[in-house]
């Protein structure tokens, strides 16, 4: 039974837990705590208040972590409608809602659709919320990596270094808001091929992020697969590279099961560094075996598959093998109809 203010605190202390066990590898424990901290917080509040409605979000969340995006857009609309009704279509915890919806787009490899509920939501927190509110930070934030990932690199540069700036000034150069939007900004200078300017930034995310979060969050894993992919495998510290990206590699499969799309990321970084090695026949079955995976999980028209495609025909053209050039025209079909003709990418 959940009533009165012990059963507030109670659900407070579930939904800490559940995170607890988060960030110590224990997802089971934590998805099973969360599950019933959302079930006690609509028993006790009702599915209008606004913490059920942001638990709802969570939940959301984690399903489409998962790759469960139908399940996952079903529930964040059911919060996003209760939150327009009770709250109305400016108050922060819509526009919340608002964010999450364009990041499910995001991750599906729908950019346009991403891009139209993300404008708005920004626009409307900035005018209603201000510049320094939490939510309108966080809308900037997915915008700039949105327009990372549609290869808009000048945008991105722009609102990535005023949303670090920002965001230490309201937090702290230690709060996770902080190290999380300084990594975004080190992905943007990679992507630019800034990697001077961007190794000191990602080693002291990830230095803030052990000390804060211990080693096996998934921020931390993020953070290492960013620096293992991006500067060690591309500065040709090959041997550094396959090191940590062995470690993180069997820490995520641990955390977040095979075919999670982090796990294929680090699977699809395994096949880059083995080709960068020499060693074809080995980067040929990891890159085949993930983008497999991929498209079972995201779909075969998702942005990512074009990436495992083009570093997969690479490895064949290495090999003379015929079928490489097969893959790139499929590649280049997908990239022109998914990512547009202008996209860095396609070109």
């Amino acid at each position: 039974r959940v009533s009165g203010s012990e059963g507030a605190d109670l659900i407070d202390w579930m939904w800490s837990l559940s995170y607890f066990y988060e960030f110590t590898n224990r997802r089971s424990l934590a998805e099973e705590t969360f599950n019933q901290c959302l079930d006690a917080c609509i028993k006790m509040y009702g599915k209008s208040h606004e913490k059920t409605i942001m638990l709802m979000d969570m939940k959301a969340d984690i399903l489409a972590s998962d790759g469960l995006f139908d399940a996952a857009f079903q529930l964040l609309d059911e919060a996003i409608n209760t939150s327009q009704a009770t709250f109305g279509p400016f108050h922060p915890r819509t526009l919340t809602s608002l964010c999450t919806l364009s990041f499910f787009y995001r991750k599906q490899g729908n950019y346009s659709m991403s891009e139209k509920v993300l404008v708005e939501c920004v626009a409307v927190s900035e005018l209603h919320l201000g510049k320094q509110h939490p939510v309108t930070l966080d809308a900037m934030n997915h915008l700039s990596i949105l327009r990372l990932l549609q290869g808009h690199l000048a945008e991105s540069d722009i609102l990535s270094r005023e949303v670090f700036s920002l965001k230490r000034k309201v937090y702290g150069d230690f709060h996770i808001e902080s190290i999380f939007a300084g990594f975004n900004l080190a992905a943007s200078l990679r992507e630019q091929g800034k990697y001077s300017e961007a190794e000191p930034i990602i080693f002291d995310c990830l230095a803030k992020c052990e000390s804060t979060m211990g080693g096996t969050s998934r921020m931390t894993a993020t953070i290492e697969m960013g620096i293992q992919t991006d500067i060690l495998i591309n500065g040709g510290k090959l041997t550094d590279a396959g090191e940590l990206l062995n470690k993180n590699l069997a820490d995520c499969q641990a955390h977040f099961g095979a075919t999670h799309p982090l796990v294929l990321d680090l699977q699809s970084s395994l096949g880059h560094l083995y080709f960068m090695q020499g060693n074809l026949l080995e980067a040929e079955v990891v890159l085949l075996n993930c983008l497999s995976e991929r498209q079972k999980v995201l779909g075969e028209t998702h942005p990512s598959n074009f990436r495992d495609s083009l570093m997969l025909a690479k490895v064949l053209m290495q090999g003379k093998k015929m079928n490489a050039e097969d893959i790139l025209k499929q590649c280049l079909v997908g990239c022109k109809i998914k990512m547009g003709h202008s996209h860095p990418f396609t070109i």
